[in-house]
């Protein structure tokens, strides 16, 4: 017996392929407050945040594609910034995308956990994780850590 949707798909026309970046973020302010041993800056930013299906939506009409021509939609991201957030949602901690701060947590996880890491994800651990973000932060900003409620990963997504 044949399978109708397969039969389908091999008579139809191939569809029109977009491709966009859609990022996922717009900084509103960004402040360098410092200069830290290891050459990275410290910053201060405000910013708001687009949910994935505004920024579909935006690269559709920008595009001129009708949503019943998407056949499926795909994201992933290569830079990760992490901001860690109280209760109110105010930032504790916002470390951008290629700040190497733990280093030494990364090669502590690598050491500890490195292969089964790998094993699940084919990934080792790097300083840019939030594994080891998250532990440089309870071990060199424990008060602050202290009122950590909610981890963000913001990363530049590409659709």
């Amino acid at each position: 017996m044949s399978d109708p949707a397969a039969e389908d798909a091999s008579t139809s026309a191939p569809p029109r392929a977009v491709r966009a970046v859609a990022p996922a973020k717009i900084n509103l302010a960004l402040e360098v407050t410092g200069r830290r041993p290891d050459g990275y800056n410290e910053i201060d930013t405000v910013m708001t945040t687009l949910t994935l299906a505004d920024a579909v939506r935006e690269v559709l009409a920008g595009a001129g594609a009708r949503t019943d021509e998407i056949l499926g939609i795909a994201a992933a991201s290569m830079r990760f910034a992490l901001v860690v957030l109280d209760e109110a949602g105010q930032p504790l901690l916002a470390i951008p995308n290629r700040d190497g701060r733990a280093v030494a947590e990364s090669a502590e996880i690598r050491r500890r956990l490195g292969e089964p890491i790998h094993a699940r994800t084919g990934l080792w651990p790097t300083p840019i994780m939030a594994l080891p973000r998250l532990l440089w932060f309870a071990r060199h900003r424990a008060e602050s850590w202290q009122h950590a409620r909610h981890v963000l990963e913001i990363g530049r997504a590409h659709v």
